[in-house]
C-alpha cells in the first residue's frame, strides 16, 4: 500500500524485452542503498518487485497485464520515473490510500503553468465515470492529487510548484499517457451499488 507521495525521481538506464514482459533498470542513488531483492516499489504508480540490483541501478520485472494497463510500455532510456516506497506501520499518511494497481491511462489534454503551479486536464475512459468526483482523490503517475473539476471524459487537477519540480509531470507533454488509479473507496461503493441493484432485480423476479 502507498500514499501517493513521491519520494524519489529515478532515471531509466536500461530496458530489455522478453516476450510479453519487459525488465526495467532504474538509477536512483539513495534508493539503491535502501532496496533489496523482493522489495516492492511503485513506479509511475504501478507496484513492481525488485528482482535484482547492482551499485548503479535496481531491476524490475513488468508483466504483460501491467504493460497493457500502464504507460510503462512507452518508456524510453533516460526517462524520469516517479518512485515511492510502500507505507510502513509508522509512516505518516499524507496522501490517500493508493494500491499501486493502475486502472488505465489517460491522455494529457492541456497543461497550463501559472507562477510555477500547473493546471492539468487529463482524459479518462467512460467506464470509470462513476469512480471520479469533484474534490475526490486520484493517483496520476502515482501522485496523490485532488480532482478540481470533472467533465464528460476528462478531469482537472491543480499541482503546486514543489510537486511539478519533483515529479515527472514536469516533463509531461500534451498527448502523453499518464497512469491513473481511481480511489479504492469509490470502487467499493460502485460495486456495492451494482450488487444492490442486481439483488433488487432478483427479488422482483421471485
Amino acid at each position: 500500500m502507498f500514499t501517493g507521495i513521491i519520494s524519489h525521481l529515478g532515471k531509466l538506464t536500461q530496458l530489455k524485452r522478453n516476450g510479453r514482459k519487459i525488465y526495467l533498470s532504474i538509477s536512483e542513488p539513495e534508493l539503491q542503498n535502501l532496496l533489496k531483492e523482493s522489495d516492492s516499489i511503485a513506479c509511475n504508480g504501478a507496484c513492481l518487485t525488485v528482482i535484482g540490483k547492482n551499485k548503479n541501478s535496481f531491476t524490475l520485472e513488468v508483466t504483460s497485464e501491467t504493460l497493457e494497463r500502464t504507460n510503462l510500455k512507452k518508456l524510453k532510456i533516460q526517462d524520469k520515473i516517479n518512485l515511492e516506497l510502500p507505507m510502513s506501520p509508522n509512516s505518516r499518511f499524507d496522501g490517500h490510500l493508493v494500491q499501486g494497481h493502475i486502472d488505465s491511462t489517460g491522455k494529457l489534454r492541456s497543461k497550463k503553468i501559472i507562477k510555477g503551479n500547473a493546471i492539468l486536464e487529463i482524459s479518462f475512459h467512460e467506464k470509470y465515470k462513476n469512480q471520479i468526483v469533484e474534490k475526490g482523490s486520484i493517483a496520476v503517475n502515482g501522485i496523490s492529487l485532488t480532482v478540481t473539476k470533472v467533465r464528460a471524459r476528462s478531469f482537472f487537477v491543480n499541482i503546486i510548484s514543489y510537486t511539478m519540480e519533483n515529479t515527472n509531470l514536469k516533463y509531461a507533454k500534451i498527448g502523453d499517457e499518464l497512469n491513473l488509479e481511481f480511489d479504492i473507496i469509490g470502487k467499493y461503493v460502485e460495486n456495492y451499488l451494482k450488487q444492490s441493484k442486481r439483488d433488487v432485480r432478483l427479488l422482483d423476479l421471485i
